[in-house]
């Protein structure tokens, strides 16, 4: 890897999270979203009860548990961690599509 493939994985990565920054509240917390926001918020004692009959995939909310404890529950806070993870796969593709195929489709 020379840095050049580093530069082109850091913009790809700026660019995702720029471009969903921007659109970050447009609309409003979904069906899915409260749910999960609603098991993340559970006590600690509860919470793992609750991943037993949760029908998503109890990593996330695992990871959201400390998540909205830290940084609280304002559209932009439940929204960011997703953010993250999304332009980190961004990135992921990039290097998967270049070593696989070609630069080009990467």
């Amino acid at each position: 890897m020379n840095r050049t493939n580093y530069f082109i994985a850091l913009c790809i990565f700026a660019v995702n999270v720029v471009l969903k920054v921007i659109f970050i509240a447009e609309t409003p917390i979904g069906v899915d979203e409260a749910f999960t926001l609603f098991f993340a918020n559970a006590d600690l004692s509860d919470f793992f009860g609750i991943l037993e009959t949760e029908n998503n995939p109890p990593l996330f909310t695992i990871i959201m548990h400390p998540w909205v404890k830290l940084f609280g529950f304002s559209e932009f806070s439940v929204r960011f961690l997703p953010l993250i993870f999304s332009s980190i796969t961004a990135v992921a593709l990039y290097f998967f599509g270049k070593r696989f195929f070609s630069h080009f489709v990467g």
